[in-house]
């Protein structure tokens, strides 16, 4: 029994726990503040760029750019419960399958992103992706990949929280391996939490300066340069196809 097509069929209701298209659309909502601040600001700001979601899920995202204005926008995942739940969403330009096989890398996009994607992937499976991502972005293009860190606090519990995850990655790591694609201008940066109810932001704000620290503390006595790891749960990968490559 393959395990990803075993666990991908039931996905969505596996992952939230939640049944009813209000409830995920409410769950998709919840998300909004996040990838507001995490994900858009390094997207065109041209409405009609083409941006192809990656694993794209139950469409939280697209639902988020549409709401945002951007006009063309479109999905790709291999769970058919995922893909479904999108289109009772609304999301029309969500198609079910395997990235490489489904042709949309052979169009031309301004932007590519895989949120909590990449970790999925085995590491010849994510070359032969990047690559072709990285062939399909118009020069200027971005790729933006979200991926647990397991270097961050909690990042353990994301990075080996679903088993179907395949690589476990930290800020060197996901450098030595988009080092190992065509892309030249790469950059990894934390993705601080956000949300919660006023109890949650203020104990977080005060919490938040004290982890760093300490983080950093830490790996001083480790030997490692705080130049070299990040203290959040998630990171973000922000490559850029630049007009020489």
């Amino acid at each position: 029994m393959d395990v990803r097509t075993h666990i991908y069929a039931s996905y969505t209701s596996a992952q939230t726990r939640i049944s009813n298209v209000d409830g995920i659309r409410q769950h998709a909502q919840a998300q909004f503040d996040t990838l507001r601040t995490t994900i858009l600001p390094h997207l065109p700001v041209n409405k009609s760029a083409a941006i192809l979601d990656a694993g794209c899920g139950y469409g939280a995202l697209l639902l988020l750019l549409k709401n945002e204005g951007y006009t063309n926008v479109h999905g790709i995942d291999i769970s058919s419960e995922q893909v479904a739940t999108a289109h009772a969403l609304g999301l029309d330009d969500v198609v079910c399958g395997d990235l490489l096989e489904s042709g949309l890398l052979h169009k031309h996009w301004d932007a590519v992103i895989m949120l909590d994607v990449i970790e999925h992937l085995r590491r010849s499976e994510a070359l032969s992706v990047l690559h072709a991502i990285h062939d399909a972005l118009e020069p200027g293009g971005v790729f933006l990949a979200r991926t647990p860190n397991v270097d961050g606090l909690m990042g353990t519990v994301l990075s080996f929280g679903d088993v179907t995850h395949e690589m476990h990655l930290n800020p060197l790591s996901a450098k030595e391996l988009m080092a190992a694609t065509p892309f030249t201008d790469v950059g990894v940066v934390g993705i601080p939490p956000t949300g919660g109810s006023a109890r949650v932001r203020f104990l977080r704000a005060i919490v938040t300066p004290i982890v760093g620290f300490a983080h950093r503390i830490v790996a001083l006595a480790a030997g490692v340069a705080t130049s070299m790891t990040l203290s959040t749960a998630n990171m973000l990968v922000i490559a850029r196809k630049n007009g020489r490559d």
